[in-house]
Order: structure tokens, then C-alpha cells, then sequence
């Protein structure tokens, strides 16, 4: 770990940037957590009445990453976590105009949309938990198992082994909810790593 990455981290992780960015994280993870309820909770029928509060979701988190990476390169520049932030931000603000546009062919594919949204969900975090790792110290691969598993879940939704679409929406309201604890869990990481600086 070099000294200049460090004193890097160190004066990032001091700024405002930084804490408005673990604000706009937290909500994400929120918005997660409520989407993971609701698939589990009401998988049926509901899932069509649930479309517009999922497109809005969707929108919300897209947003919340785009304010997040301009406000950041507004107030003096931005670092990659920023970046990585933003991309993760676009397939779900994609996700969430299409959900309105055309919400029967989301139905119609949405273990397909599901699967690469989270295929990208789990690159962020793999690279996200490298730069961590890169940065802070520590064993690589304890960090990286939660966004393996998140991939794999990924490729298990594009795969659809499930025969019915009830099932489908239960094991992506599951997988979502994991996705927000695993998220979660980095994010308790990066708030005890700022106690140190």
C-alpha cells in the first residue's frame, strides 16, 4: 500500500464528497431492501401493480448515483469509487425509463434484465472491494466473496431454472435482499476505515 494512495484515501475520505457519497449509498441500499421485501412479499399479482413503484425505484437509485459522481467532480474532483458509482447507476436508471415505456416487455424478460443488472452490480463491487483491499490492507479473496456470490446468483437468474415465473420473482426478491446486506456490509467496512484516518 503506497504512502501517496494512502494520503490520497486520507484526504478523500476527510471531504464532504466523500460523506455524500456514503449518504447517496445508504439510500440505495435502502431502496434495495424495500424492492427485495416487496418481490418476496407479493410475487403474484402484485408484481404488475408493483411495476411502476419498481420503475420509480429504479430511477431514483440511477439518479441518486449521477448526483452523486456530479457533485463529487463539482466539488473538487472525483476518484474512482465515484466512477464506479455512476456506472452502476445507469443500467438501473435505464431499467426504470424501459419499466415505464414498455412495461410488458419487461415482464416478458425480466429475469433477463434482473440477471445482467446484477452481473454489473457485481463487477462494481468486485472492483470496489479490490481498490478497498489495494488501499486498507487485507486478504483479497475474503472481500471478494460476496460479490462472487452475487455473480453467481446473476448467472443462475439468466439461466432460469425456475419453470415458473412466481418462483422467478421469489429468488430475485431474495437475491435482491442479499445484494442489500452485501452492500451494506461493505459499506459498515468503509465507515470504520474513515474512523482510522
Amino acid at each position: 500500500k503506497s504512502r501517496g494512495a494512502r494520503l490520497d484515501m486520507e484526504v478523500y475520505m476527510k471531504t464532504n464528497n466523500y460523506s455524500g457519497l456514503l449518504k447517496s449509498k445508504f439510500i440505495e441500499i435502502f431502496f434495495m431492501l424495500l424492492l427485495g421485501i416487496c418481490f418476496v412479499g407479493w410475487p403474484g399479482a402484485a408484481v404488475k401493480m408493483m411495476l411502476k413503484a419498481v420503475g420509480i425505484i429504479c430511477i431514483i437509485i440511477g439518479t441518486i448515483a449521477f448526483i452523486a459522481f456530479f457533485a463529487a467532480w463539482k466539488g473538487g474532483g472525483t476518484v474512482i469509487g465515484d466512477i464506479l458509482t455512476m456506472i452502476l447507476g445507469i443500467p438501473f436508471l435505464i431499467l426504470g425509463i424501459m419499466i415505464f415505456v414498455k412495461p410488458n416487455t419487461f415482464l416478458d424478460f425480466q429475469g433477463l434484465f434482473f440477471g445482467l443488472l446484477l452481473m454489473v452490480h457485481a463487477v462494481v463491487e468486485m472492483v470496489q472491494s479490490y481498490l478497498y483491499v489495494r488501499l486498507m490492507g487485507g486478504k483479497w479473496w475474503i472481500h471478494m466473496i460476496l460479490p462472487i456470490i452475487t455473480m453467481i446468483l446473476a448467472i443462475i437468474i439468466l439461466a432460469d431454472p425456475f419453470g415458473a415465473a412466481k418462483s422467478l420473482v421469489v429468488f430475485m426478491g431474495i437475491v435482491l435482499l442479499y445484494s442489500a446486506v452485501s452492500s451494506l456490509v461493505f459499506f459498515i467496512k468503509t465507515l470504520a476505515s474513515r474512523e482510522k484516518f
